[in-house]
C-alpha cells in the first residue's frame, strides 16, 4: 500500500493528464451515445466524467454541434473550461519542475467534492437493474479510488504547506499572532469564487429536489427566502467540507492561501463550523474589508498567507488572468435576473 502511495504522488501530472483525456473522453462519448445502451456497460466501467459543473443551464454556457442537417447535440461547455484549466495547471506543474501546484491543488478538490456527492447519488443504482449491478460494484469501487486519489494528494501537499512568519504586530487583541495575513483583494477572489463553486456544484442537485419541496417552501416562505435557505443549507456543506478536512477552500487554493488559529492553536471543528454558521451573519461578506472579517472574529481564525514553492511571477500572471476572468463572468451572471428563474 505504501508503494502505491508513493508511486501516486510520483506521477501526478502524469495521473492528471489521464484524468483529463478519460473524462472528456467520455462526456464526448456520451453525447454521441446517450440514447443507446452501450452506456449501460461502458459508463461503470470505462466512465470518468468526474465534474459536473452547471451554472443553473444558462445559455452562456451551451454550444450546439451539427450532427447533420437536421439533428445536433448541446452541452454546457463549462466543465471543458474546468479540463482547460486543469491542462493549464499540469503543463506549469511540469514547467515549475513540479513547484507550482496551485492550479493543480484547485482542480483536485473540485473532483474531490464531486467524487462524493457522486457516491451518495449513485446508490440508487445499486438497488436497479438487477443485471447491471456487478458492473456498478466497480462504478463505486472507481469512485471510492478517485477519493482516495484526490485525498492523499492534497494531504500530501498540505503537509509541505509552510506559513510566512511575520514580526510586526498585526492585531493588537491577538500578541502571539505572527503570520502573514492574506490580502483583502484575496478575500475578495475567495469569496466570488467560492460563490461561484457552490452555485455550479450544488445547481444539479437543486433540480433534482422534489418539485413539492420547492413549492412549499416558496409558498411558506416566500421566493427570496426559498432561494436564501437553499443556498445556506448548499453553501454549509461546502465550507464545512473543504476547511473541516483542508482547512482551505478551492478559492483558497488559488491565492495561496490557508486558515489558521488566530491563538496559535491547532484547527477543531467547532472552528470550522463557528466560521461557517457566522458567514449567515448580515453583511458579514463585506466585513473582510476590516482588520478582521466577522467569521473570523466569531471562530478565533483568520486566513493567512503561505510561503510560495517558486519565486516565477510568471505563474503569478497566468493565475491572475484565470482568477479575473471567473470573477468578470460571476459577476456577469449574478446581475442576470433569469438564474433566478430556477426556482
Amino acid at each position: 500500500m505504501i508503494k502505491i502511495k508513493e508511486w501516486l504522488l510520483n506521477n501526478i501530472g502524469l495521473i492528471s493528464i489521464y484524468l483529463i483525456i478519460t473524462s472528456v473522453g467520455n462526456s464526448i462519448l456520451f453525447h454521441f451515445f446517450k440514447n443507446t445502451n452501450i452506456l449501460k456497460f461502458t459508463d461503470p466501467i470505462f466512465g470518468f466524467d468526474y465534474i459536473n459543473l452547471n451554472f443553473f443551464n444558462l445559455d452562456i454556457f451551451d454550444m450546439r454541434i451539427a450532427i447533420d442537417e437536421s439533428s445536433y447535440f448541446s452541452f454546457t461547455y463549462l466543465n471543458y473550461i474546468f479540463y482547460l484549466f486543469f491542462l493549464v495547471g499540469v503543463i506549469l506543474y511540469w514547467h515549475s519542475k513540479q513547484k507550482e501546484k496551485r492550479i493543480l491543488k484547485f482542480s483536485y478538490s473540485i473532483i474531490f467534492i464531486f467524487s462524493f456527492l457522486s457516491l451518495f447519488n449513485r446508490i440508487k443504482y445499486l438497488f436497479k437493474a438487477e443485471e447491471f449491478k456487478p458492473l456498478y460494484i466497480v462504478f463505486f469501487m472507481k469512485i471510492i479510488l478517485i477519493i482516495y486519489l484526490c485525498y492523499i494528494i492534497l494531504k500530501y501537499w498540505k503537509k509541505k504547506e509552510k506559513y510566512i512568519k511575520i514580526e510586526k504586530l498585526q492585531l493588537i487583541d491577538y500578541r502571539k499572532f505572527k503570520y502573514k495575513r492574506t490580502i483583502t483583494f484575496n478575500r475578495f477572489v475567495h469569496f466570488s469564487i467560492d460563490t461561484f463553486l457552490i452555485f455550479s456544484i450544488f445547481s444539479n442537485y437543486v433540480r433534482r429536489l422534489p418539485k413539492e419541496w420547492i413549492r412549499f417552501l416558496e409558498n411558506e416562505f416566500g421566493n427570496d427566502i426559498s432561494r436564501f435557505l437553499l443556498f445556506t443549507i448548499f453553501s454549509t456543506i461546502y465550507y464545512v467540507f473543504f476547511e473541516a478536512i483542508f482547512k482551505t477552500t478551492p478559492a483558497k487554493y488559488l491565492t495561496n492561501s490557508s486558515i489558521v488559529s488566530l491563538k496559535n492553536s491547532p484547527l477543531k471543528f467547532e472552528n470550522i463550523l463557528g466560521r461557517t454558521l457566522a458567514r449567515r451573519i448580515p453583511f458579514n461578506s463585506f466585513s473582510f474589508f476590516g482588520k478582521l472579517g466577522w467569521h473570523d472574529m466569531a471562530s478565533n481564525t483568520t486566513v493567512v498567507q503561505l510561503e510560495k514553492d517558486t519565486d516565477a511571477k510568471k505563474y503569478d500572471i497566468i493565475i491572475s488572468i484565470i482568477v479575473i476572468t471567473i470573477i468578470v463572468l460571476f459577476t456577469y451572471l449574478i446581475v442576470r435576473e433569469d438564474y433566478f428563474n430556477f426556482f
